[in-house]
C-alpha cells in the first residue's frame, strides 16, 4: 500500500525525527510493509528528506518496535538485513537500545561482532533482504524522486535492484542501453541479459530482446518468456526488488 502525501502531512505524520528545520519542495511519500521469518526484499524508491541520498540508517522508520540484538546470547542478531554487494552479501543486525553511554547509537542497524554503526548509502532503485523473527509491518519514508524516469547503473554478474518509483510499474518499462546483448539468435534465442522476479516461492524469468520480431510492430525493446518470447505486463509492486543478470555494466532506465 502507498499513499503520496504533503510535506507537512508526512512529518506530522512520521514525528520529528525527519527534523523540523528541513525545508523541502519535492513531495514525500511512504509506503507499509510487512515483513517475516523469511527474508523479503525491500526496495529504495526515496531519498532522505531534503538530500540527494538515502542512508541506511534512514531506510526504515527510526521510531519501528522490531525486535533488537539478543543480549542474552552475545548480542546475536534477530532481525536481519543483507546487501548485495555483487558476489555475495554484508549482514547488519538491528540494534534497538544502543550503547546507553553514546547518545544516538539506539534504532541502528549494525556490524555482527563489533556493533559498530552502518555508515552507507542505498541508493533509489537498490534492495536489500530483511528478515524478522516474526510478521512485523513497518514504514518506508522519505522524498519523491522528482521526475517520470530514473536511471540506475549495475555491474556485470548478479544485481539486486528495485522499483525506484513508489508505484506499481510493468516490467516493460525497465529499459537497458545499447550495451546489454539481447537474444542468441545463433544459440536457439538463449538469454543473454537475464531478469529475475520474486513471485514468493521462486523466481519468473525474463530475457531483453533488444530486436523483437521484424513482423510485429513495437516487439523490440522488450521483455520476453524464455522459450515462446512471449511479451508479458509483469507488474514489479511498490517496494519490491528483483534481479538483473548482465554480461556487461551498462544503465536501467525507469519510466512510470
Amino acid at each position: 500500500m502507498k499513499r503520496t502525501l504533503t510535506l507537512l502531512a508526512i512529518l506530522a505524520a512520521i514525528g520529528p525525527a525527519w527534523g523540523a528545520e528541513v525545508v523541502s519542495s519535492n513531495i514525500v511519500g511512504y509506503n507499509k510493509v510487512t515483513l517475516s521469518n523469511t527474508f523479503t526484499i525491500i526496495g529504495s524508491q526515496f531519498l532522505n528528506v531534503g538530500a540527494e541520498t538515502k542512508d541506511i540508517q534512514e531506510l526504515l522508520e527510526a521510531n519501528n518496535d522490531l525486535v533488537g540484538l539478543d543480549a542474552d546470547h552475545d548480542y546475536a542478531v534477530q532481525t536481519e538485513l543483507r546487501v548485495w554487494t555483487g558476489t555475495g552479501y554484508n549482514t547488519y543486525g538491528w540494534d534497538a537500545e544502543g550503547d546507553p553511554e553514546v547518545a544516538g547509537s539506539d534504532h541502528k542497524w549494525v556490524v555482527p561482532g563489533d556493533l559498530t554503526i552502518a555508515s552507507f548509502d542505498i541508493p533509489v532503485g537498490s534492495a536489500v533482504w530483511i528478515k524478522t523473527p516474526a510478521e512485523k509491518t513497518v514504514t518506508l519514508a522519505g522524498e519523491v524522486p522528482s521526475g517520470d524516469t530514473q536511471e540506475v547503473s549495475i555491474s556485470a554478474g548478479f544485481n539486486l535492484i528495485a522499483n525506484p518509483f513508489p508505484v506499481e510499474m510493468s516490467i516493460q518499462s525497465i529499459q537497458l542501453d545499447d550495451t546489454f546483448p539481447g537474444l542468441d539468435a545463433d544459440h536457439d534465442y538463449a538469454i543473454r541479459t537475464e531478469l529475475r522476479v520474486w513471485t514468493g516461492t521462486g523466481y519468473s524469468t525474463f530475457g531483453w530482446d533488444p530486436e523483437g520480431d521484424p513482423e510485429v510492430a513495437g516487439s523490440d525493446h522488450k521483455w520476453v518468456t524464455p522459450g515462446d518470447l512471449a511479451i508479458l505486463d509483469t507488474k514489479i509492486p511498490v517496494g519490491s526488488g528483483f534481479w538483473i543478470k548482465s554480461e556487461v555494466s551498462g544503465t536501467i532506465t525507469f519510466t512510470k
